[in-house]
């Protein structure tokens, strides 16, 4: 186990913004206008509208004044601390407070005063019940002590007042105890309708925890209007020195006088005195840069050093490196471990240390010393300081910088050609060539000889599979006269970067007289790598199994067999080094997780007539998955929100990494602090979290307090008494588990001081004190066979031995802070200690790996091996923020927020052990899926109503069945007339008849509505904008079918037949009249897309026309999704209201299936309109029309098949696709410079070794002169080395313009890593056209 470092953490957790202002102002003027999007909190928008009063036409708005007054600010722009300060991005960094708010924009009529300046907007809070209600931004991050900052606000009000009304800016101050304060900036008074700028300042003395900026004052019901607000910190000087205007470039500094050109100014001792050279002993000692060095000097304790106070110019949550050119002098003392470390002192005077980085320094030259830190809450004083060497000796600084850490430039994945999986990389391993390739390390002999196993030891044989038998030769080595001597092999030119190699042998001794360590080592350059252990204590072959890699490239790699005593035979056999194929171990781990954590579930919906709910769409939601995801944390990381999101998100377990510790809770003997526990529990009893006890004692020596260590035997017991009572009675009922005595395989402080016996008392006791949590035992180096202390064998050994005297052991702790994990390896060691039939938690997981990606290699293994084992019941990660973690390298998160490829990976495998099943009841009144064991919502949605249920699926191996009474859910009988004279009878309909639109007049906002890749808002009756209606306005539309959507599958049924009614109109610079189209999009279960249009209409400027038409449809499917659409590019589309009701009488079967079948045809700007019309009605033969029933016979693993959602999942292939059309059925694909340019879509994860696959596509070509050219169909196999295959399927010749149907077949012997289908063929310059592809598995 490994200590937590106190670090703090990020500044903003997934994307942070600039720090610098004028990039912020330059992306906030280039936003677009943002008012009421698919993500705005609709009801709260349109409660705001229905209450806000309307806003007349009134010119006494100065939009002027707010312009003038930022030119007056000076370059408020470079300073401005206020984000999304003109509200160009909507509400995004405001919070209503208490109330309600919505951004308008000027152009929106809403107030014309507004429309002066183009692309403005404001924010109007409404629905305000208190007079200091109003909208806020937290700032604490963005300001700092002692800095002064001026405040500049443009703000108006609106509402049924007299005269004026004031509006007040105002800070909020909260401290660590919640205590609150406020802080008053200014006042202006506003008349009706009319914008004044308030102005304002206010400075800070001691830095709280929040600092929260704040508008209010109008009186109760009276809308408050913001149109823009500038906080700045006009002294450049002053915010250069706090970091106020913006933090740290990468060129700043926050030392001052870095390099002692001034001096010691602003340099002074920490218990010691500080003096300036520039030079020492007799000149044998002067600067590496510069004029002048420091010392500290007359140093009588460690701690004492040189230091600097840099309050207020350090920020919370970013990060900090720190470099430093120092070295040591006198007091004979040659070398000395010297360390950088920061002193916190919070605002409520806690104090903490944290170590940033250390170094060997030596008195001969000067070193480097490097490292990073953080701050997570806003302290009253931070201090900088060197420490370390004994006292006595000097410690000398060249120059010392701490400077906003760059980014770290991301990883790129390792490409690894011909990685050989299984491939053994060791030389004549069956020893048939006698000793050739082999050498003695040492002058011991070696020969050969017979008699050792046949049969590859279980590790090996679980990563290779079938293997033919070993040889039974085996290597003896005598004559040993060091430990170190043994067998070995130059490997330097067999081994590969990046990849992960299991080692695996049977080994064996001759006589000894006690247990004996055997190792596979290698020696990479001049470093010791440990391949594996093993302990050895009798005549018996034993399995020796472990892993390495190599991630920088070296000189010279050696393998060789080392570890019994001198004088001591070694026995080698069967060795073998080979690549592990972490892919196909994956694929096996997911079969056996679908078996261990998912169980099958049946709803069940039971009534008088369950019949009659048949087709009623159901959708199933998983709330949280039931096994337990934890992570350890500390007290300082309470103080980042961005870490708290990410953890309270991602985990449902915690484990505190030193706050439960005894060196933590009583440093001194009887000074008791659980001030910090307290808050953490607090903080996940608040959030549903379970913590785990870590940990009560600790076995390891240097893990014990000082005074701990100083105490007599009976002295000492009694303190191990006083530690369990005081621990288990403050939290009797609170932890489930507790580690009672941590890694008892590697430490025996108590033991060795109190007896044997100790260790079970420890247990006993801590049952009787508390009998409710599980008692842990809890060690590292248990899964990886790198270590003889703690391999399976022995902690197994080590659990009975504790049970057998009494102790109520209840759980197996495997730390797994492991290297170049390999699954078999670990699984093994699962396997051995699920033997003893208790639940087995993986406590403190962290791998560790410079590469990214690689390191989230390493972590999948562990949580895919964890996760499908029987015997494991929990994974706690070790952390998981940068700056954070006991292993450098290993963190997810970076420090400032950024989540890394191996944070991906995590939340990818946390989404893949989801369920989110939805379709519709069946006719039995069911809905079945197989879902991962925790909790569920499900929704069921009719017409009338949604009803929403909550279950819970545990573990069980028969099918879970959840019975919901058909009473609850009714179905709302649908009327069959519809009058669509005009648009108010529409209106009228949708209220009374029974429409299928929800929020149908936008009375609810955009609730249940979407835009389709553009903008949209709704604008409110009264506001004077399009003659005062409530209406949509769909905007910032690039392409015609932009437009927007709702999703009504859940409301319309196979069989019937449905009328459609829109109001519907247009906004722009057109000319005439354009057409506005009403469509239904068709998602099946394999993502095909098809579309059905149901009308259109011709629609002049500004003037309402009502669009109607029909649809039915034969089946459902998985969603069905109604949206207008059709006005050109830049054109507004609105929609004033929608009806769709069932019409009486059903469309004929002819209707209804021309209707499916009949795309919407129109063109558009990728298409040449002549050929387009050529291209749909080409009568494609008998064989391209197969090619759709196979695909609903057999099931198609191409997704987007024939092209209905343009080129979703299609990629071009070094070409470019020269268009598509939604239903059109092609796809064009042109400037194509080769013959094997074309369009693929990768299929891996569709199909799998061992089947046998048709493929059939119906395509063309384009631009032949004369005589017909080939399509290829090829496959290309992408293997982890990046090696790449080819694989042919099939070939047609096709004639200018005219469609034919390729048709081929393969299989797959091995999976590759990426499986890729394409098609390709026609010469360079010809345009390759693609109707439909179908790839099926007939017998699957």
């Amino acid at each position: 186990m490994k200590r937590l470092c106190a670090f703090s953490f990020a500044r903003r957790l997934f994307k942070p913004r600039t720090t610098h202002s004028q990039e912020s102002k330059e992306q906030m003027e280039q936003s677009p206008i943002v008012t009421v999007e698919d993500n705005f909190d609709l009801q709260e928008s349109r409660e705001s509208m229905e209450k806000s009063p309307m806003i007349t036409a009134n010119n006494n708005f100065d939009t002027q004044s707010s312009t003038e007054n930022e030119k007056e600010t000076g370059s408020y722009a470079a300073t401005n601390i206020i984000l999304n300060h003109e509200f160009s991005d909507g509400l995004h960094s405001w919070h209503p407070n208490c109330c309600d708010a919505f951004v308008v924009p000027a152009s929106s009529g809403y107030h014309k005063g507004l429309a002066a300046k183009e692309g403005c907007c404001y924010a109007v809070v409404s629905n305000r019940k208190e007079c200091w209600q109003g909208l806020e931004q937290n700032i604490t991050s963005r300001v700092s002590a002692g800095s002064t900052y001026t405040v500049s606000a443009c703000v108006g009000a609106s509402g049924t007042f007299q005269g004026s009304v004031e509006v007040l800016a105002t800070l909020k101050l909260v401290y660590q105890n919640s205590e609150t304060s406020y802080l008053f900036i200014a006042k202006k008074a506003a008349s009706e309708e009319c914008w004044e700028i308030l102005e304002g300042s206010f400075s800070l003395s001691t830095m709280p925890n929040q600092v929260i900026f704040y508008l209010e004052g109008p009186p109760a019901g009276t809308d408050l209007l913001i149109k823009s607000v500038v906080i700045s910190c006009p002294s450049s000087t002053a915010c250069d020195s706090s970091g106020t205007s913006s933090v740290c470039t990468d060129d700043d500094n926050i030392i001052i006088n870095p390099q002692f050109d001034d001096g010691l100014n602003s340099w002074s001792g920490r218990g010691c005195k500080v003096a300036l050279h520039d030079s020492m002993a007799d000149g044998k000692i002067t600067p590496m840069s510069g004029k002048s060095f420091a010392s500290a000097t007359e140093r009588t304790q460690s701690w004492n050093g040189i230091q600097q106070d840099v309050t207020g110019r350090v920020k919370r949550k970013l990060a900090y490196e720190v470099s430093a050119v120092v070295r040591i002098y006198g007091n004979n003392v040659t070398s000395a471990d010297l360390r950088s470390t920061l002193y916190v002192k919070a605002a409520d005077n806690r104090e903490r240390y944290i170590g940033i980085a250390s170094v060997q320094a030596t008195d001969k030259d000067w070193v480097k010393l490097q490292g990073k830190f953080l701050i997570n809450d806003s302290p009253s004083q931070v201090v900088v300081f060197l420490e370390g060497p004994p006292a006595g000796t000097d410690i000398l600084i060249n120059n010392l910088v701490i400077k906003h850490a760059a980014k770290a430039p991301p990883s790129s994945p390792p490409v690894i050609e011909d990685a050989g999986f299984g491939v053994n990389i060791i030389t004549n391993t069956s020893l048939n060539d006698g000793t050739n390739g082999w050498f003695p390390l040492g002058n011991c002999t070696m020969s050969v000889q017979t008699g050792s196993p046949h049969i590859m030891p279980p590790m090996a044989r679980d990563s290779l599979g079938a293997h033919e038998p070993l040889s039974g030769r085996y290597i003896l080595v005598a004559n040993r006269t060091q430990n170190w001597m043994g067998p070995a092999q130059m490997i330097t030119d067999k081994v590969k970067l990046h990849l992960t190699y299991q080692v695996s042998a049977w080994v064996k001794i001759g006589q000894t007289s006690g247990p004996q360590n055997v190792n596979v080592a290698l020696g990479v350059d001049s470093q010791w790598v440990n391949g594996g252990q093993t302990e050895i204590s009798d005549d018996r072959w034993h399995e020796i199994g472990g892993s390495f890699r190599i991630e920088k490239q070296p000189t010279k790699v050696m393998v060789y067999i080392q570890g019994p005593a001198a004088g001591v035979d070694l026995m080698v056999a069967g060795l073998q080094i080979f690549p592990v194929d972490r892919r196909a171990r994956f694929r096996h781990l997911k079969k056996q997780t679908a078996k261990l954590r998912k169980r099958d579930v049946m709803l069940k919906f039971s009534g008088s007539d369950s019949g009659s709910l048949f087709g009623t769409f159901v959708r199933v939601r998983q709330l949280q998955n039931s096994f337990p995801f934890g992570s350890a944390i500390s007290r300082t990381n309470m103080d980042n929100e961005d870490f708290n999101a990410f953890f309270v998100k991602n985990f449902n377990w915690a484990v505190f990494g030193n706050e439960l510790k005894w060196y933590w809770t009583e440093a001194q003997q009887g000074n008791l602090n659980y001030k910090d526990a307290d808050e953490l529990l607090d903080f996940c009893t608040k959030n549903n979290i379970q913590v785990r006890g870590h940990c009560i004692f600790w076995e390891v020596v240097g893990t014990v307090q000082a005074w701990v260590q100083s105490l007599n035997k009976n002295d000492l017991m009694t303190a191990v008494q006083n530690r369990l009572t005081g621990l288990l009675t403050r939290y009797k009922g609170k932890f489930p588990h507790y580690d009672v005595n941590n890694e008892m395989m590697h430490g025996s402080f108590y033991q060795d001081r109190l007896g044997k016996d100790i260790r079970v008392n420890m247990f006993k006791t801590a049952h009787q004190l508390d009998p409710s949590p599980m008692l842990f035992v809890n060690d590292y180096h248990v899964e990886d066979g790198c270590d003889t202390r703690s391999y399976p064998e022995k902690y197994i050994e080590h659990i009975l031995d504790l049970q057998e005297h009494g102790a109520p052991v209840g759980g197996i702790g495997i730390q797994g802070h492991i290297d170049s994990p390999v699954g078999p390896i670990v699984c093994s060691a699962l396997d051995k200690l699920g033997t003893l039939g208790l639940p087995i938690w993986f406590t403190e997981v962290d791998v560790s790996s410079d590469n990214e990606y690689v390191r989230a290699d390493d972590l999948e293994v562990m949580l895919r091996e964890a996760y499908a084992h029987p015997a494991v019941e929990g994974i706690m990660l070790w952390g998981f923020w940068e700056l954070f973690m006991s292993r450098s390298n290993a963190h997810l998160v970076d420090a400032e927020g950024d989540i890394n490829e191996a944070g991906k990976r995590y939340l990818a495998l946390k989404h893949e052990w989801s369920s989110h099943p939805h379709g519709h009841i069946d006719e039995q009144g069911q809905f079945s899926f197989s879902g991962f064991h925790g909790s569920y919502e499900v929704e069921v949605v009719t017409v009338s109503k949604k009803i929403t249920k909550k279950f819970v699926v545990d573990k069980g191996d028969n099918a879970l069945m959840i019975s919901e009474s058909k009473e609850r859910i009714k179905i709302a009988p649908m009327v069959i007339a519809i009058n669509n004279s005009d648009s108010q009878s529409s209106k009228e309909n949708g209220k009374d008849i029974g429409n299928i639109i929800l929020n149908h007049e936008f009375l609810d906002g955009l609730h249940l509505w979407r835009p389709n890749g553009c903008y949209a808002f709704v604008v409110p009756a009264g506001s004077g904008y399009r003659n005062g209606l409530t209406m949509a306005v769909v905007t910032k539309r690039t392409i015609w079918w932009q437009g927007l959507e709702q999703d009504i599958t859940s409301r319309v049924s196979a069989g019937s037949s449905y009328t459609v009614s829109a109001c519907v109109g247009a906004s722009g610079t057109f000319q005439g009249s354009v057409k506005v189209f009403a469509t239904i999009k068709l998602v099946y279960q394999n993502s095909e897309m098809k579309f059905i249009s149901i009308g259109k209409k011709y629609v002049s400027k500004e003037s309402w026309e009502m669009l109607e038409g029909s649809f039915s449809l034969s089946t459902v499917p998985n969603e069905v999704i109604f949206y207008l659409e059709g006005p050109p590019p830049g054109t507004q589309l609105l929609i004033k209201s929608v009806v769709i009701l069932r019409s009486s009488s059903t469309a004929s079967d002819e209707s209804k299936q021309a209707m499916e079948k009949a795309p919407m045809i129109t063109t558009n700007n990728y298409f040449d309109s002549q050929f387009l019309f050529m291209l749909i009605n080409h009568t494609c033969n008998d064989s391209c029309q197969s090619s759709k029933e196979d695909e609903k016979d057999t099931g198609n693993i191409i997704l987007n098949h024939d092209f209905s959602y343009g080129l979703y999942l299609w990629n071009p292939n070094c070409c470019v696709p020269a268009g598509y059309h939604k239903g059109l059925a092609a796809a064009i694909v042109t400037n194509r410079k080769e013959c094997w340019h074309g369009l693929e879509q990768d299929i891996t994860s569709k199909v799998s070794e061992g089947s046998t696959y048709t493929v059939s596509a119906c395509v063309g070509a384009s631009g032949t002169s004369q005589g017909s050219v080939e399509v290829l169909a090829t496959l290309k196999l992408v293997h982890e080395n990046s090696q790449m295959k080819f694989i042919f399927i099939g070939k047609k010749s096709v004639s200018n313009e005219c469609w034919e149907m390729l048709e081929g077949s393969f299989s797959l012997s091995t999976m590759p890593d990426q499986v890729i289908f394409f098609l390709e063929g026609p010469p360079a310059g010809t345009d390759l056209l693609i109707k439909s592809v179908v790839i099926s598995c007939p017998s699957c």
